[in-house]
């Protein structure tokens, strides 16, 4: 039984070597935050225009997106024009801007 143990040991200590690069390799995907005015919102792509001043960011969102108004849980139809929005939003595998938060304002 000592020698299983050992031979277990000595296997995850002979590996670590390999998995510690591998695992340095990952980067997460980077989020940058995206603020302004709910500008337009396409219900039907699930995509809301955010005007920031002379700026407008089209950002999706999807069912994974947790939406806030008014620090209570909010859902997607709950997006007005004019709101002050506050989008969390990463690079998705098509390279759109993917929302993984909105916190809804007043204006």
């Amino acid at each position: 039984m000592k020698r299983v143990r050992l031979a277990l040991v000595g296997l995850c200590l002979g590996a670590a070597p390999i998995v510690a690069p591998l695992a340095a390799q990952y980067k997460a995907p980077k989020q940058q935050k995206v603020e302004g005015l709910v500008a337009g919102f396409d219900k039907a792509s699930s995509t809301i225009t955010i005007q920031e001043k002379n700026l407008r960011t089209r950002v999706s969102c999807d069912s994974r997106t947790h939406i806030t108004f008014r620090n209570t849980t909010a859902t997607v139809n709950e997006v007005k024009e004019g709101l002050r929005i506050v989008c969390m939003v990463r690079s998705n595998d098509r390279n759109q801007m993917l929302a993984t938060r909105i916190d809804l304002r007043e204006k």
